[in-house]
């Protein structure tokens, strides 16, 4: 990539999530630290603004696609095993298509409505729809922000091929691995909606980096990405602890996701790949976004933390643990002879 625009690209991804911040808390969104995810998964590979018309679209298609979820919640509630059958079925789906050319963030709203909005919406209907709401609002903050991010800095070259798409015996595997990934932070959501919701988004977001890496390069990028992730929120809190105001707070989100936008694009030296880099950046944006709700109801934070910090690290090990059994798995069925038919004796 040309130096000028991965520069660009670094800017702008900075801008865009740090502007998503500001809104977010700023307007008093529910839950407003979804606008800096999912400015994050848009801005991160985007080579052109979103216009008007494709903002609207965008919007409509995920109001339809959380709105999927309120359907099957109450079918997962009172036909569990069918419920949970269209949810693995949805999950799988939306892995199929998120593996696509240039389908990623589609892929990932769909994986939310067809999965997490259900779990919820079984639990708690209203919470459901209170969720639906915030992640439109969300969306249309980060879209927004996405935009002016763009007008700043805009392209100034032609958009990177995007990877191929796989084979079709190799999307249908992984799409079969993320939907065994999912299953763990489904379950909790069923015990606590609330709490558990930042562990089934990163879960959510490790269906599609380890779908992507080896079971040998699992542990350095999933394991290691995470701690990296834990390690900056860490950080990123004691620096705001300095001066603890909304403008301090987006300046350390530009400041940090800058940082990261540089080895993510190539521009600082880093033994990592892109993938790494924004699975470390949301990890950190989902425990800072819920220390802020947590400090805000007045919840012990440090407390709160340590706990979510120990779920991401036991659902990554999870993630780890069973790509590396699926493969052997794999590996085993393919080594194995196959038996052909026996010749019919002659007459």
């Amino acid at each position: 990539m040309d130096p000028l625009e991965a520069r660009r690209r670094s800017h702008r991804l900075a801008a865009a999530t740090a502007l998503a911040i500001a809104a977010g808390y700023g307007l008093a969104l529910p839950l407003p630290f979804l606008a800096a995810l999912f400015a994050v998964f848009l801005t991160s590979g985007a080579s052109e603004a979103p216009g008007a018309k494709r903002i609207v679209a965008i919007l409509l298609a995920l109001a339809l696609t959380l709105g999927i979820g309120v359907i099957l919640g109450p079918l997962a509630s009172a036909y569990p095993a069918t419920g949970l059958a269209l949810m693995a079925a949805g999950i799988y789906l939306s892995t199929r298509i998120a593996t696509s050319e240039g389908k990623a963030p589609a892929g990932v709203l769909l994986a939310i409505g067809c999965a997490v909005i259900p779990a919820i919406a079984a639990v708690d209907p209203g919470l459901a729809a209170t969720l639906i709401q915030a992640m439109v609002l969300a969306m249309g903050v980060a879209l927004l922000c996405q935009a002016v991010a763009f007008a700043f800095f805009p392209a100034t070259g032609p958009a990177p091929a995007p990877p191929p798409a796989p084979a079709l015996a190799d999307s249908q595997w992984i799409a079969l691995r993320a939907t065994l990934f999912m299953v763990p932070p489904v379950g909790l959501l069923l015990l606590d909606p609330t709490f558990y919701l930042p562990v089934a988004m990163k879960s959510l977001l490790l269906s599609r980096e380890a779908s992507t890496v080896s079971t040998r390069a699992a542990t350095r990028e999933l394991l290691g990405s995470t701690l990296a992730g834990g390690a900056g929120a860490v950080l990123f809190w004691m620096l705001l602890g300095l001066a603890p105001t909304l403008w301090f707070f987006a300046l350390w989100t530009a400041v940090f996701t800058a940082c990261t936008g540089y080895r993510l694009y190539g521009l600082a030296p880093t033994r990592h790949g892109p993938s790494w880099w924004v699975n470390a950046l949301v990890t950190m944006l989902i425990l800072l976004g819920s220390a802020v709700q947590d400090s805000a109801a007045g919840k012990d934070v440090y407390q709160a933390f340590a706990l979510r910090m120990a779920l991401f690290i036991g659902v990554t090990g999870y993630a780890i643990l069973a790509m590396a059994a699926l493969e052997r798995w794999r590996e085993r069925r393919r080594a194995a002879p196959t038996r052909t038919p026996e010749a019919l004796p002659c007459s």
